[in-house]
């Protein structure tokens, strides 16, 4: 059998949005706001200098906000985005824990982007692998860059959002 290394997942919160209240439409259509769009290009600038070789699949909510915020990223890196439910915002901190298994069983380096809710839930995943966080923070294109080994959650590095 193959020895698996250390890879990472790298969770990220999607960028700023418009409002919702000065949104007509669905929730899940609300796209991102000129903030939102300039955080996205710096967040794929953040991660391309931490380890663009290594990063193979990025995963998001089918929410427009999300698929926005690493549209930049995949685009730079020649992948596409795979839309998972499971990382929507109405999921269940379930549905997100297996998708971050099948990550964590894998051996390069996933991308997701989601929201608060599903990303307080996966860091609570890391707690309860005994990952001791430095803060608890989630803030809109925040990143936690979480390192895996052998399948286990072993560290978990918060990245603040770009200025």
């Amino acid at each position: 059998t193959k020895t698996r290394g250390l890879v990472t997942i790298y969770l990220v919160r999607h960028a700023k949005a418009g409002s919702r209240k000065d949104w007509n439409g669905p929730d899940d259509s609300r796209p991102l706001s000129g903030a939102g769009r300039r955080q996205a290009e710096a967040i794929t600038d953040l991660l391309l200098g931490i380890e663009a070789s290594t990063i193979t699949r990025i995963m998001a909510s089918p929410f427009v906000r999300c698929h926005q915020t690493v549209e930049p990223l995949a685009t730079r890196l020649g992948l596409s985005i795979e839309l998972t439910p499971a990382l929507a915002e109405d999921a269940t901190a379930e549905a997100a824990r297996q998708v971050l298994a099948l990550a964590c069983d894998s051996d390069t380096s996933t991308v997701f982007c989601s929201h608060g809710n599903i990303v307080g839930d996966l860091l609570a995943e890391a707690q309860h692998q005994g990952v001791r966080l430095e803060g608890n923070r989630i803030e809109k294109a925040s990143t936690w860059a979480l390192t895996i080994d052998a399948g286990t959650i072993v560290g978990a590095r918060y990245l603040p959002p770009p200025a």
